[in-house]
C-alpha cells in the first residue's frame, strides 16, 4: 500500500462543530494533526507555574506559622517538597510502566488503560507525612499531592478527589492506629 497524501487548503472547513466523522475527514484529521508540530499553550503553560507558585509559598507560610516554635520552618519544608516529588515521581514512573506493559503485552489485567491510575499507592505519601511529622502538615500534604496528581492526570477532577479522600482515609486511619 502507498501512503495516504491528504490536501486541505488553507481556510478549508473540515468538520463543523457537532457533525458527524466519516472515514475520509477522520483521515484528514489526523494527517492534519501528524504534519503539525506539537506547540507549546504558553497561557495554559504560564497558569500552571503560577499555580505552582501559588501552591509553594502556601506550603512555606504554612509550615513557617505553624511550626513557629520548633523553628524547622525551611528544614520541613525541603522535607515536605523531597516527599511530595518523590511520590509524584513515583506515580508517573509507574503509570508510564504500566502502560508501557499493557501495550506490549495486551491483556485482561491493562484491558482498560484509563483505569490503571488506581493502582498508584496515592496514599503512602500521606501515611509517611503522617508517621514523620504530624496530621495537620500530613492534610497539607494530602491537598497538595491531591491538586498536582489530578492537575498532571489532564485535571480530571474525579482523579483529584480520588487522590484527596485516599490521603484523608490514610491521615485518619495512621492517626487512629498511633493512638
Amino acid at each position: 500500500m502507498e501512503p495516504l497524501a491528504v490536501f486541505v487548503r488553507k481556510g478549508q472547513l473540515v468538520a463543523a462543530a457537532g457533525e458527524v466523522v466519516d472515514e475520509s475527514t477522520r483521515q484528514k484529521l489526523e494527517a492534519f494533526r501528524a504534519a503539525c508540530p506539537a506547540r507549546l499553550d504558553l497561557p495554559a503553560l504560564l497558569a500552571v507555574l503560577l499555580f505552582l507558585l501559588f501552591l509553594l509559598a502556601f506550603l512555606f507560610m504554612y509550615l513557617k506559622t505553624y511550626r513557629k516554635q520548633r523553628a524547622l520552618g525551611l528544614n520541613l519544608f525541603v522535607l515536605l517538597l523531597q516527599v511530595l516529588l518523590l511520590f509524584l515521581l513515583l506515580a508517573e514512573g509507574m503509570l508510564n510502566g504500566m502502560k508501557a506493559i499493557a501495550a506490549a503485552a495486551p491483556s485482561a489485567l491493562f484491558a482498560y488503560p484509563e483505569a490503571l491510575v488506581f493502582l498508584v499507592p496515592v496514599a503512602a505519601g500521606a501515611v509517611l507525612v503522617t508517621l514523620l511529622m504530624d496530621k495537620n502538615v500530613a492534610v497539607v500534604y494530602a491537598v497538595s499531592y491531591a491538586l498536582l496528581f489530578g492537575l498532571r492526570r489532564d485535571a480530571d477532577y474525579r482523579i483529584t478527589l480520588y487522590a484527596l479522600f485516599s490521603g484523608l482515609a490514610v491521615i485518619y486511619a495512621a492517626v487512629n492506629l498511633a493512638q
